[in-house]
């Protein structure tokens, strides 16, 4: 999925033995010294239950003494594209009688707090569906997966995917009915019972999330590379109400 979804780049392409025995210690090394020389643009993200008093003179110590030249440095664009147009790839392996399916759909996007969040609440309200149609009514799958996402380097685009397991001669089917059911969703729209359903499991997971380290190192990094004001992190309630069913028909087309 990885080498057919970036054209085979070698940077997405899986390691394989071939790609161990190529590895370049000493280049490895060089690089590890070079990155790590210079700390000029390095950004540190602490959090957790710290005594700021106690924390400042252990920062002054072992993080202002690090080196730094002023060097400014960014990123550039390696040349990783997904395939344009329609690409299907079918790989037999494996002993069981069982078929793995992934559909993944790629485009232009934008990345904004407010897109981030409706492309993740139409993922949850399609995922609820697909369960409802293809594990509920047609008793295809055990379960299913929806997944979304933004990125906004080297360019903006989003990516959909939905994935189940199921067996080998019921692929097409339920392939089918995922298909007519995203462009269901698209044309008619997904009712307000999954809108509420995408809302409350929202909130319930961001009153679990605020309580976890790794969550704020996780938000507080992204809102850091994006240059947001994160006091933004606390009006997470805005971006909840803004699911409803014209924003997940919205998104889906």
């Amino acid at each position: 999925m990885r080498e057919a979804m970036s054209n085979g780049h070698p940077r997405r392409k899986p390691l394989d033995e071939a790609g161990v025995d190529a590895i370049d210690l000493d280049a490895a090394l060089r690089i590890y010294k070079e990155r790590f020389a210079d700390a000029s643009q390095f950004t540190f993200l602490l959090v957790g239950n710290l005594d700021l008093d106690k924390l400042r003179p252990l920062v002054l110590t072992y993080l202002g003494g690090l080196p730094s030249s002023g060097r400014r440095e960014t990123w550039r664009d390696v040349g990783i594209q997904p395939p344009s147009g329609r690409l299907d790839v079918t790989l037999k392996k494996g002993l069981e009688p069982k078929a793995q399916v992934r559909l993944v759909w790629t485009g232009p996007g934008t990345w904004t707090r407010e897109n981030v969040e409706d492309i993740d609440a139409l993922a949850d309200a399609l995922g609820i569906r697909l369960r409802e149609v293809l594990r509920e009514d047609l008793g295809g799958v055990y379960g299913v997966g929806v997944s979304g996402g933004l990125t906004d380097r080297p360019t903006g685009r989003f990516t959909m995917t939905v994935g189940f397991g199921c067996a080998p001669e019921r692929v097409d089917e339920l392939v089918q009915a995922t298909l007519h059911e995203i462009e269901l969703a698209r044309t008619q729209g997904l009712s307000e019972v999954y809108a509420e359903k995408v809302r409350e499991t929202h909130r319930r997971e961001r009153e679990t999330a605020v309580r976890e380290n790794g969550f704020w190192l996780d938000v507080l990094e992204s809102y850091e590379e994006h240059g947001l004001d994160p006091r933004l992190i606390l009006r997470y309630d805005d971006l909840v109400a803004r699911t409803t069913p014209e924003r997940l028909r919205a998104t889906a087309q």
